[in-house]
């Protein structure tokens, strides 16, 4: 069954995305899970099981894109941004595009390594 790199961005990236949101919300920012899960649209019971790795932990994020995401989560706290728009940012990032396709790569044995569908 062929998977989209859509699907692999709901399962893996964007859960990863969210669980390094609320870490960086709760541990640097003092926010309590609840308003957290408030702000990330989801719940509380999801915010517990990303800080708990349970949740979002197959993905790691290289140090430039967990120095982006730390500067949303400190626009979010600021109160400057949303969640919604800054996750939409991260995601466009080129290196979490390419991280995509890896994970793509990976689950989808039909697609060869040279595969650039999502760049074209």
């Amino acid at each position: 069954m062929a998977v989209l790199p859509q699907e692999i961005q709901v399962w893996y990236v964007l859960p990863a995305l969210r669980r390094e949101m609320a870490r960086m919300l709760i541990g640097h920012h003092g926010m309590p899970q609840k308003k957290a899960a408030a702000i990330l649209g989801v719940s509380e019971g999801a915010v517990s099981q990303y800080l708990s790795s349970k949740r979002g932990a197959n993905v790691k994020f290289s140090r430039p894109v967990m120095q982006n995401i730390k500067a949303a989560a400190n626009r979010i706290a600021e109160d400057n941004s949303t969640a919604i728009h800054e996750l939409i940012k991260l995601s466009e990032m080129d290196s979490v595009k390419r991280m995509i396709c890896e994970l793509h790569i990976e689950q989808d044995p039909a697609i060869k390594r040279e595969c650039n569908i999502c760049f074209r």
